[in-house]
């Protein structure tokens, strides 16, 4: 009986690991051999039991329990965050990730802030979360911020008859922000009222 190692996409026989006679034979079950696969790694092979007998000689081999096991240390490369100004990555530390595998980080703006950009490791970004395509090499993973533009509101100014107020033309504010006018009225007239936008009147400011 022959162990082959073939070839599964053209059936051939790559190796043949070990043959077995007849002359072989034992009364109990063994353990009968070990084979080293290494040099077969990344390749998609079949381990193939091929018998020969005659009508003059038949021959029995049993076999039972193949095991095909993996062996060795797994290949891990380091992933390297790396944070930009005015926000963090996390976790901050390189991460060691094994070979094909994915790891992920948590990218945090700071306040004012938003997150321009996360490249690195071939991997995608969904929300604040960056998860790295399979890991093939070291790599880094690098997060860069900008400034949130802020929000304004345009403050238009109003002045009756027999009055101005300065400046006359609509103010641009930022949200959360103040402006100020200056009420004038025409001779021999004084401010009724002045309303709207929250403010208050002091004197004519």
């Amino acid at each position: 009986m022959d162990v082959q190692i073939v070839n599964t996409t053209t059936g051939s026989v790559i190796k043949t690991l070990k043959t077995f006679s007849n002359l072989d034979e034992t009364i109990d079950w063994v353990q009968s051999s070990q084979f080293d696969l290494t040099s077969y790694k990344g390749q998609t092979v079949r381990l193939n039991f091929l018998t020969t007998t005659d009508s003059y000689s038949p021959t029995a081999f049993r076999v039972d329990d193949v095991v095909v096991m993996a062996t060795g240390s797994t290949t891990t490369y380091a992933v390297t965050p790396s944070a930009g100004s005015n926000g963090s990555i996390s976790p901050a530390t390189a991460q060691t990730v094994s070979s094909g595998a994915t790891t992920s980080f948590t990218v945090t703006p700071a306040t004012g802030y938003q997150i321009a950009s996360v490249t690195g490791c071939g991997g995608t970004l969904s929300g604040n979360t960056y998860t790295t395509g399979a890991i093939t090499g070291a790599c880094t993973v690098s997060a860069s911020f900008s400034a949130v533009a802020p929000t304004t509101y345009t403050v238009t100014p109003s002045a009756g008859s027999n009055g101005s107020l300065s400046p006359a033309t609509a103010q641009t504010v930022t949200s959360g922000a103040t402006t100020i006018f200056t009420v004038t009225p025409a001779s021999g007239y004084q401010i009724a009222n002045v309303t709207g936008c929250g403010g208050t009147l002091t004197g004519t400011t």
